[in-house]
């Protein structure tokens, strides 16, 4: 039966198919011609797919944006790795050819408390870099300012690794918050 029909007609999904799902993304986002089209695609199928199975098992859903009022430790786990990304690449003026979620990206999945402490460290690192750069100041308070919001969501440790369903979480986080800092204008609001 197909994936998307039983998701339209509300048709339980099961793990299996969710676990597919993330393997076939995480392929996919690592080729280098995958284009964004495709990985909206990813991201709204594996949405779907954990949303019907939270729905059939009486949990919160996940959101078509970004919730920074979800707790769950691995939702927010996924915005921390999009931080990462977003500052690494003011940083270096966009100019990245290995991002920092793409080299934690495992790492997140089996150790996520590690994993969180070295996001923060790489944050700062890359905080620091920027210095007195003017053109830039407004990066490193909104970035502090976020990374201590998600934190403060993430404030309990989490047993190790991250579910079929947790992880999940972290991929629709992580491009629901990439999308947050590409689609509005973060540097006009917090320039203020």
């Amino acid at each position: 039966e197909n994936i998307m029909q039983s998701i339209l007609l509300g048709r339980p999904i099961n793990r299996s198919v969710l676990k597919r799902v993330l393997f076939r993304a995480a392929l996919t986002s690592r080729k280098a011609d995958a284009t964004l089209n495709t990985k909206q695609c990813q991201i709204a199928l594996i949405r779907a797919c954990y949303n019907s199975i939270a729905r059939h098992n009486n949990r919160k859903e996940l959101t078509d944006m970004l919730d920074p009022s979800n707790k769950t430790y691995a939702y927010n786990l996924g915005r921390l790795l999009a931080l990462g990304d977003y500052v690494q690449y003011k940083v270096h003026d966009k100019k990245v050819a290995s991002p920092v979620s793409g080299r934690l990206d495992k790492r997140a999945m089996t150790r996520p408390t590690e994993c969180v402490a070295e996001l923060l460290s790489r944050i700062k690192t890359y905080q620091d870099q920027m210095g007195n750069n003017s053109d830039k100041g407004w990066v490193i308070t909104m970035s502090e300012k976020l990374a201590a919001e998600i934190t403060e969501n993430m404030a309990v440790s989490h047993p190790e690794p991250l579910t079929i369903d947790e992880q999940a979480q972290m991929r629709v986080a992580f491009y629901q918050q990439k999308n947050a800092f590409y689609t509005k204008n973060i540097n006009k609001t917090d320039k203020e």
